[in-house]
C-alpha cells in the first residue's frame, strides 16, 4: 500500500499471466489490481456505481473471450493495451450468441483490437478485397455484434481502436443490426485512427 498525495493506493496481484489489469477511485481511494481474468475483472466491475471514477482497463496481452464483457450504467471507464501493445481480444466458441461488449454505461476505447474471430479464406472478391468464405467463427444470435450499445450508453472509438471480423448468420434470415456495433439509443462516436473493418451478415 502506497499513501502519496492524501491517497491510498493498494496494488494487488490476483493471477500470474493474466491479461487484465484494473484501477478505479472511489471515496478518495485509488485501487489498482494487476493480472485479473475476465472473469475476476467482470466480478469487479458489476460492483461499480456512479460512484466510482477514472476506471481504466488494461489488456497487457492477446487473449480470448468466452463472454460478454459489462460496462455497469453509471461507470465511465476507458480500455486500452499496455506496454507492447496493441493487443486483441478475440471471441472465442464458446460466445456465439452474445456480443462481445456490453456498454451500459460510458466507455472509451484505444490502441486495442477487438476481432470476432472470423477468418476469411479462398478465393477474393474483387468489391470486398476479401474472400466471403469464413472459416472461423459464426455468430447466430441477434445481439451478437462486437459491441452492443442500448439506450443512454455512450462508445467512443480513438485512435488504434478496431473493430473486425465478425460474422453473423440467422437461421431464419439475415439480422438487419450488423455485425460491428449495435446502436439501440446510445451514442457512438468514431475519431480518427479507429476502423471498423471485415463485417458480415448473412442469413
Amino acid at each position: 500500500m502506497i499513501l502519496a498525495n492524501g491517497t491510498l493506493t493498494v496494488n494487488s496481484l490476483l493471477y500470474a499471466n493474466s491479461p487484465y489489469n484494473l484501477t478505479y477511485t472511489v471515496s478518495g481511494t485509488t485501487t489498482s489490481y494487476f493480472g485479473m481474468t475476465q472473469s475476476e475483472l467482470q466480478t469487479r466491475l458489476n460492483a461499480m456505481n456512479a460512484n466510482y471514477t477514472d476506471v481504466g482497463i488494461t489488456l497487457n496481452q492477446n487473449t480470448t473471450s468466452d463472454s460478454t464483457i459489462l460496462i455497469p450504467a453509471g461507470v465511465t471507464c476507458s480500455l486500452t493495451s499496455g506496454t507492447g501493445g496493441p493487443y486483441t481480444i478475440t471471441r472465442s466458441s464458446s460466445n456465439l450468441t452474445s456480443s462481445m461488449l456490453r456498454v451500459n454505461g460510458t466507455l472509451t476505447i484505444s490502441n486495442l483490437t477487438l476481432d470476432g474471430g472470423a477468418i476469411y479464406s479462398g478465393e477474393s472478391d474483387t468489391r470486398l478485397g476479401r474472400s466471403r468464405t469464413n472459416t472461423g467463427i459464426t455468430c447466430t444470435g441477434r445481439l451478437s455484434q462486437v459491441i452492443y450499445a442500448p439506450s443512454g450508453s455512450n462508445v467512443t472509438l480513438n485512435d488504434g481502436a478496431v473493430l473486425q471480423n465478425n460474422y453473423i448468420s440467422g437461421s431464419s434470415g439475415p439480422y438487419d443490426h450488423g455485425a460491428g456495433i449495435l446502436n439501440e439509443g446510445g451514442s457512438i462516436t468514431m475519431n480518427d485512427g479507429s476502423s471498423i473493418r471485415n463485417m458480415t451478415l448473412g442469413s
